[in-house]
């Protein structure tokens, strides 16, 4: 009997051992391939991107085509947050902030956030419109003089004049995500807007950006 209950527990051992190794006899290495997820797909939800442009400024009339000369240069840097994902799209709010220096118009900081809505194809491309208002404060592009009390020009502070603006953009631009493993995009976004006010004697002054970017994840 004893004798028994020995030989059963020799022939038990390899089937215990089957039990505690990996899943349907799996090696780890197969095991851990198969529990890795998957690679993320051109357009997949991702929150508070870095996004980081180039633009180019311009006084224009809206959509009085793409203005690239000459160059009034500035810079962009932002983020979005997604609020809804769907097969449609993306709808989400972005927030920009940022400089630009047009030596025949101003040299100004802003701050804007927009709504916007992309779709972005399978094989990555994507197409984006926005809608958004903002806050410009512009100062002269050159040093100002003021007529003192002895009948002379002196040199005078500038301490710049505050705006609203309110934009719309149309945008597109290609998704590497699927190629690189990792949220990237590059941007191409043409972006007019309203100053207002402007000066005294226009209230409200049309003007553009063209933004070449770049958007990705930091971690």
């Amino acid at each position: 009997m004893k004798k028994a209950r020995i030989l059963s527990l020799i022939l038990l051992i390899p089937v215990l051992c089957r039990g505690a190794g990996p899943a349907q006899g799996q090696d780890p290495e197969t095991r851990a391939a198969s529990e890795a997820p998957a690679p993320a797909k051109p357009g997949a939800k991702v929150q508070f991107p870095l996004e980081v442009s180039f633009i180019n400024h311009a006084v224009t009339m809206p959509f009085d085509g793409i203005v690239l000369s000459p160059l009034h240069p500035g810079f962009s840097l932002g983020t979005e947050y997604a609020w809804k994902e769907g097969r449609l799209g993306r709808l989400y709010q972005s927030f920009h902030s940022g400089y630009f220096y047009n030596e025949f118009n101003a040299k100004a900081l802003f701050l804007q956030t927009e709504i916007g809505f992309r779709h972005t194809f399978r094989f990555g491309l994507f197409a984006d419109v926005e809608a958004g208002v903002g806050y410009l404060h512009a100062f002269h592009p050159r040093e100002i003089f003021r007529l003192n009390a002895d009948g002379e020009f002196v040199k005078a502070k500038d301490g710049g004049k505050p705006a609203a603006i309110f934009s719309v953009a149309l945008g597109v631009g290609y998704d590497f995500t699927r190629m690189l493993g990792r949220p990237v995009s590059v941007f191409l976004r043409f972006q007019p807007f309203i100053q207002t006010p402007y000066c005294p004697e226009d209230s409200i002054a049309p003007q553009s950006f063209v933004h070449f970017g770049v958007r990705f994840k930091l971690w």
